[in-house]
């Protein structure tokens, strides 16, 4: 069939043409419009990850940054102690991990053990289990290290995923 403007005026002037051009051009724009809210879903996802990143992010920092000062000074005074209550305090909000939370007030556990142990070693009287309490903090700042080198990676490496 050839087309002429003469066929299309015919066609277009059918009683069925003007419905079905309406059903089609409706069907598209429902599929248009279905397509932008799937995307616009997406993007809020995507944007809700990224400021859970943000807020969660510091959290991990501060582990690491714990776990580290620890493991190479062989100490943490109360400031630094401080710093990360402060930074960590929220995360059973923040994570979905039931794991975070409690993995932290270990760490400050710790983290005050070894504040204790290097205050009672600061002291220059000989202690008569100075000894011990060396071999404890050694063993304590070891442990600092391991955390540092795998466990917090371990821990929070799901939580801190973009995608």
């Amino acid at each position: 069939m050839k087309f002429n403007c003469q066929t299309i005026v015919e066609l277009l002037s059918q009683p069925w043409m003007i419905p079905t051009c309406s059903l089609i051009l409706t069907a598209a724009i429902a599929i248009v419009t279905l397509y932008i809210a799937y995307q616009q879903y997406q993007t809020a996802k995507n944007k809700l990850r990224l400021d859970l990143l943000k807020k969660r992010y510091p959290v991990y920092e501060a582990a690491m940054t714990l776990a580290t000062q620890i493991g190479k000074k062989r100490a943490v005074t109360s400031e630094e102690l401080a710093v990360f209550t402060k930074k960590t305090r929220g995360a059973s909000f923040l994570f979905k991990n039931r794991r975070i939370q409690p993995y932290c007030d270990k760490l400050y556990e710790k983290a005050c053990e070894v504040l204790s142990l290097a205050d009672a070693l600061k002291n220059q009287d000989p202690l008569p289990d100075r000894e011990a309490k060396m071999k404890e903090l050694d063993r304590l700042c070891n442990w600092f290290l391991k955390q540092r080198d795998g466990e917090i990676k371990r821990i929070f490496e799901h939580c801190l995923q973009i995608l």
